[in-house]
């Protein structure tokens, strides 16, 4: 569901206007190394990612970021991966307790990269990723499906 911008007014003000006064910081147009620093300042300072995203303008892959001032569970992040490195990535902090909760599709040329937040919270997540419209479809259906029902 996309908002118009005086929706999105609306909400900031009532934000504001209830108290809700978290620090944030956000930042685009980063190449990966300016990211990782700014990742690596606003992470030092105390501020966990909430938000990454990937994309790419003619051949330069560029990342847009959003930190927050707000405790809340461990979490890890990652950028720059290869559908490989983001399975294996999701796997291993699967077991130590993570889940995914962001991520963000890319492609660098013709390679598909990820990036992604995990974090133990308890929410209940279930990411996939190189999947067929068809298979997609099916998924979105069964997933939809038993969100109704939970909802029943």
């Amino acid at each position: 569901m996309s908002r118009t911008i005086r929706e999105c007014i609306f909400v900031v003000l009532c934000l504001f206007s209830l108290g809700v006064n978290a620090a944030w910081v956000t930042k685009h147009g980063l190449t990966s190394a300016q990211y990782q620093a700014e990742f690596d300042k606003y992470v030092a300072q105390g501020y966990k990612l909430t938000n990454v995203s990937g994309y790419t303008v003619g051949n330069t892959v560029y990342y847009a970021g959003i930190w927050e001032d707000t405790p809340g569970p461990a979490w890890v992040a990652r950028h720059g991966m290869t559908s490989s490195s983001y399975t294996n990535l999701s796997r291993y902090y699967s077991k130590l307790g993570f889940q995914q909760i962001y991520v963000s599709a890319y492609n660098q040329g013709n390679t598909a990269l990820f990036a992604a937040i995990w974090d133990k919270s308890n929410l209940r997540t279930n990411a996939k990723h190189d999947l067929t419209a068809a298979r997609f479809m099916q998924l979105n259906d069964y997933y939809s499906a038993r969100e109704v029902e939970s909802k029943s």
